[in-house]
């Protein structure tokens, strides 16, 4: 059963490498990041397997295929945000060559809101941090606000280092990831800066739902900090799953939440008391996806009829 769940694992990953465009490398890493993701949470759930003689067959199955899809995801929405980051990066180019303001500018601004399905708008702002000009025009109301005070802006005027936002209440009214980058001019000046908001919501929601048919686990991805940005129940984006009072009652809970926060990636089986207060066994998997040195974790977990002796790994 091992030597078959090995060698599935290399078949997948190595399917994806083959269907992997070689001559690009910001894809090849993300192949290679699923490669080392999947061999290290499959040696994880090997060893629990290992550990657990009774576990059924079924069960070791749907394992299997939950670390799969963990993989799969990661590298899907990884590609997806670091193509979003390189429409901003090209877009500052162009308005690096054209000025903040200009036809040109708000040629490459349209060109940017309407990316794709999580682009909600794209903006310039001059040295002071004022928006100077923004597409869509339904957005045009925030021309002249001042956004230098975002924790995610300040460090990028400070720095001029291209960066990625936590979930934030934007000017515009709701909350949003920011993806930004420096101006500079041809000569190297810097000029300004331009930001494209995107709905993490939208993004998820697309990329964790491609899987055909209904999947026996749950989803979750969430800042470390620990915010909702997505779940598959149901939960609202913007809840905080360490800190949130109503978790108090439930520190088992809020244990698990800490450790998948702090770690990169993992497995774990874990028995706690959920919100509804019943006592549950979940096998939880998870890794990392991001840019620019923010991180969201990516959950799965899935409740296991019948819990092993041995809880944790």
């Amino acid at each position: 059963m091992i030597n078959r769940f090995i060698l599935e694992i290399r078949y997948t990953t190595i399917r994806y490498v083959i269907k992997t465009d070689i001559r690009d490398y910001r894809r090849a890493t993300v192949a290679l990041g699923i490669i080392a993701l999947v061999l290290f949470l499959g040696l994880l759930v090997i060893g629990e397997m290992a550990m657990d003689t009774e576990k059924s067959t079924d069960e070791i199955s749907t394992d299997c295929d939950m670390v799969n899809a963990l993989g799969v995801a990661q590298g899907t929405i990884q590609e997806d945000l670091s193509g979003i980051d390189s429409i901003v990066t090209t877009g500052a180019i162009g308005i690096g060559r054209s000025g903040p303001d200009g036809d040109q500018a708000i040629g490459i601004l349209s060109g940017m809101s309407s990316s794709g399905p999580a682009a909600i708008d794209a903006i310039t702002a001059d040295l002071n941090g004022t928006i100077v000009a923004i597409r869509p025009d339904r957005y045009k109301s925030v021309i002249g606000a001042n956004i230098y005070n975002q924790t995610h802006i300040r460090r990028l005027y400070e720095q001029r280092v291209p960066v990625m936002s936590d979930l934030f209440m934007t000017v515009e009214g709701f909350p949003a990831v920011d993806i930004a980058s420096p101006v500079f001019s041809p000569g190297g000046k810097f000029i300004g800066i331009t930001t494209l908001l995107i709905s993490p919501g939208s993004l998820l929601e697309r990329d964790l739902t491609k899987q055909e048919g209904e999947v026996p686990w749950d989803t979750w991805v969430v800042q470390r900090d620990g915010t909702l940005l997505y779940s598959s129940d149901g939960e609202p984006a913007g809840k905080n799953i360490v800190n949130d009072p109503g978790l108090m009652k439930y520190p088992e809970l809020a244990h698990l939440s800490g450790t998948i926060t702090t770690e990169w990636q993992g497995t774990m089986t874990d028995t706690f008391t959920d919100v509804p207060g019943n006592t549950v066994t979940k096998h939880i998997v998870w890794t990392t996806v991001g840019i620019r040195g923010t991180e969201w974790r990516l959950v799965f977990s899935r409740a296991i009829a019948n819990p092993p002796e041995i809880t944790d790994i």
